[in-house]
């Protein structure tokens, strides 16, 4: 039988490409994630599932966390530092990266473009309408 996900997901904030780029190991963007959240580390334990020993020692770059913990820690911190670190060394550009969209998502946004557009075509007939009026 499936386990029921009740992990503590903190809305993402944008974490600040300059300090994420000067960190000097991976250990030290799991340190900025969880300094940015203000949790103590044995908060951050309990949340993750990660013994506070392993957890030291990711901190201090001698463990690397399983990819599953690195999606809690973020969840919980609500800051991607440690994903965001990793672009930065792989030399990709973490500003022009965009999460992929649900399908509920993608209708939503395609029907905002829609009513944009058509908002748009609205203004610029009443605008033509206007100059219409005034030149006869």
């Amino acid at each position: 039988m499936g386990r029921l996900d009740l992990r503590v997901r903190r809305p993402v904030r944008p974490c600040d490409l300059s300090e994420v780029g000067q960190l000097p190991t991976l250990g030290a963007a799991y340190r900025y994630a969880a300094d940015q959240c203000s949790l103590q580390d044995k908060s951050i334990c309990i949340e993750t599932g990660v013994d506070p020993g392993v957890w030291s020692r990711i901190k201090s770059g001698d463990a690397n966390p399983s990819g599953e913990v690195l999606l809690k820690l973020m969840d919980l911190t609500g800051c991607e530092a440690p994903l965001v670190w990793l672009l930065m060394r792989r030399n990709y550009d973490p500003a022009s990266l965009r999460q992929t969209e649900n399908e509920l998502e993608r209708r939503a946004r395609e029907a905002e473009e829609r009513a944009l557009a058509a908002e748009y075509k609205t203004r610029t007939a009443l605008e033509l309408l206007r100059e219409l009026r005034v030149t006869a």
